[in-house]
């Protein structure tokens, strides 16, 4: 449910799951409809950390479709759907107690592209000097779609909702897909098991960096405040370092600290000028520097049988849709509650729990991306979420 139209939606979800010898396997799938009517499923498998070798893989699939009143924005084409599958593979040889190698790849296709195959590798080496001591090198390349969020499994907290919003192209040019190359050094320190001192360095290289705009008029177009518009910023470059302090995964209360200082330098211009005329602050100054702090918190309440989860990021340089002159200090969140229900309305080992989430978070925080992912979504709106979910 978007606040802005006070209209929910009723989305049906499922997920199996279930351990085996070698690891466990996941089934996910969930369907709407609507006036847009969408489904997912996806399934992965992860091994269980016994042997050198530590892999997963999986598959997904997202379709999102329009009625033939209501095309999906487009220009020159009146086809009514998108899909979108993806597999991936990834893995994590151990090939002493001091080194640790790991690879992996994912494969996307989007039909409604017209560079629809987009690969995104990743290889990366753990070094452990000393215990508790590890340093990491990695060298990764993502390649980002527009309307990938909507299709594509997300890695936090929560239910994966079914394709509703509906994208285009602004002033109506070609969808160009967002191409970062990353390159990281990193070390971190364990004390005493209870939390974790990082630092990283890192270097990354965006083409064509996205931009999403929300709120623009739409004229013979969708009017839920979902619909945003797409287009590209232009290249950068930008290096800077990261500072991470987190707990250990086995405490009730979990939650990790991350503050990101980078200088980005912008050597090439996408699509400003029709950028500049619906929001000017997500034109760029050539030279910029970025801070960002962001802080998450994950617990458990067992007397209580409630679960939280609270994610809030501050940055000097979001676009705001209220101050269009320049780029200035804003906010982002998202937070979700899972609290069980003192009943059991049928026999056997049901539990039922009661979901309340709220954000307006637009990118997922945990896929690592270029710096300007999040800062260039213009007026994203809130989106809640709300059900009940059964566990057996």
């Amino acid at each position: 449910m978007l606040l802005s139209d006070f209209m929910p939606r009723g989305v049906a979800y499922m997920s199996i799951g279930a351990p085996m010898a070698s690891g466990r396997w996941d089934v996910r799938a969930s369907m709407s409809q609507s006036d847009m009517a969408a489904w997912i499923v996806a399934g992965s498998f992860a091994s269980h950390i016994a042997t050198s070798h530590d892999y997963g893989f999986g598959v997904s699939y997202s379709t999102q479709q329009a009625p033939r009143t209501h095309v999906l924005g487009l220009p020159g084409t009146v086809d009514d759907s998108r899909n979108v599958g993806e597999i991936f593979g990834s893995d994590r040889w151990t090939i002493t107690p001091t080194l640790a190698v790991e690879y992996g790849a994912r494969y996307a296709r989007y039909d409604y592209l017209q560079q629809r195959s987009l690969i995104s590798p990743r290889v990366g080496i753990t070094l452990t000097p000393f215990d508790d001591t590890h340093i990491t090198i990695a060298a990764s390349q993502r390649m980002l779609a527009p309307g990938a969020e909507e299709f594509l499994p997300p890695a936090t907290v929560g239910p994966w909702l079914p394709p509703e919003r509906t994208f285009a192209p602004l002033a109506g040019e070609d969808l160009r897909v967002e191409r970062a190359r990353f390159f990281d050094l990193g070390l971190d320190h364990e004390f005493h098991h209870l939390y974790v001192l990082g630092v990283r360095r890192f270097q990354q290289n965006v083409d064509d960096q996205l931009a999403t705009l929300f709120g623009l008029p739409v004229i013979g177009g969708p009017k839920s405040p979902g619909h945003y518009f797409v287009a590209s910023a232009g290249s950068l470059d930008a290096q800077g370092w990261a500072f991470t302090l987190r707990s250990a995964p086995a405490r009730r209360v979990h939650g990790s600290i991350d503050y990101t200082v980078s200088r980005a330098e912008w050597v090439s211009r996408g699509d400003m000028a029709a950028i500049a005329v619906w929001e000017p602050s997500a034109v760029r100054p050539r030279v910029e520097d970025v801070h960002d702090l962001t802080t998450s918190i994950e617990t458990e309440v067992p007397q209580t049988a409630t679960r939280v989860f609270v994610l809030y990021k501050v940055n000097t340089a979001f676009a705001r849709g209220d101050d269009p002159t320049r780029p200035s200090l804003d906010y982002r969140f998202d937070v979700q509650v899972n609290q069980a229900l003192p009943f059991m309305p049928f026999s056997g080992a049901a539990r039922w729990e009661v979901l309340v989430g709220l954000r307006n978070l637009f990118r997922d925080p945990t896929e690592g991306g270029s710096i300007y992912d999040e800062l260039l979504v213009v007026r994203p709106p809130k989106r809640v979420v709300g059900g009940v979910l059964i566990r057996f």
